[in-house]
């Protein structure tokens, strides 16, 4: 039995608030499974509701969707239940960092072309999804 984990409902977040990058057709965001796999992991939950994971490392190849798969991550965390707030039929539910704190997503890179390589994708998934609806006052830089 997998471990508890709120990787589901930040999956069925990020499908229902981001547009895919590049995607002008009104597609939505859909991580791959192996990426889906890493969300349940990186959010997993121990019996107290205790994130389990603190740091990740998501290493691929060129061209592996990373940069973007980052950006949906950066809009979960500023935007979506990656907080244990109570359990629910024996799973975990979440909750916004809003709800507790502002919440203080950061991203790095070794190159200003790195940089953009993950803040060009978030912008177009916030800008273009349904999140500017979902979050009034919501204003992507």
């Amino acid at each position: 039995m997998p471990a508890p984990s709120l990787g589901r409902q930040v999956l069925l977040w990020m499908c229902s608030n981001l547009a895919a990058p590049d995607a002008t057709d009104g597609h939505m965001f859909v991580p791959t499974k192996e990426q889906a796999d890493f969300l349940r992991a990186f959010y997993e939950v121990d019996e107290t509701g205790r994130r389990t994971v603190r740091r990740a490392v998501y290493s691929r190849p060129k061209g592996h969707g990373k940069s973007p798969f980052l950006a949906a991550i950066a809009a979960a965390e500023a935007l979506g239940p990656v907080v244990f707030d109570h359990w629910e039929d024996g799973k975990p539910v979440g909750r916004p960092w809003r709800e507790s704190r502002t919440p203080w997503v950061q991203l790095s890179a070794v190159s200003e072309d790195q940089t953009r390589n993950a803040w060009t994708p978030l912008l177009e998934m916030l800008r273009d999804g349904p999140a500017m609806q979902n979050y009034p006052g919501l204003d992507p830089l």
